[in-house]
């Protein structure tokens, strides 16, 4: 039985080298953010759930509600209220003298 635990063991630990390597931190540094996170009452819950299987998985299978021509249409809208806005910000004339940040900001905020 004992051999089990220590091959299981063994087992574990080539395992976290492989992912330290592929994401390129230290074991140090791994350390350091597990007891960080560990001693946060939110993610310990988050990872005790995901250790029992409770953690629920995003509907992968689910449709995006974004559609291409939803996108095209609002990026359309959105360039046509900046056109009107650029034109109606070129008919003004610009203020003489005073604050250059007080003008800008206010150019910024129209």
């Amino acid at each position: 039985m004992r051999s089990f635990i220590e091959v299981e063991d063994q087992a574990a630990q080539n395992l976290l080298k492989d992912v330290l390597e592929i994401v390129n931190i230290m074991e140090q540094e791994f350390a350091m953010t597990h007891q960080m996170l560990a001693s946060n009452p939110q993610y310990a819950e988050f990872v005790m759930a995901a250790q029992q299987g409770k953690l629920q998985q995003p509907n992968v299978a689910k449709q995006p509600s974004l559609t291409k021509q939803k996108t095209l249409e609002t990026l359309g809208h959105q360039e046509e209220l900046t056109m009107k806005q650029m034109a109606s910000m070129k008919d003004k004339p610009m203020p003489e003298g005073g604050d250059q940040m007080e003008m800008m900001v206010t150019m910024m905020v129209e």
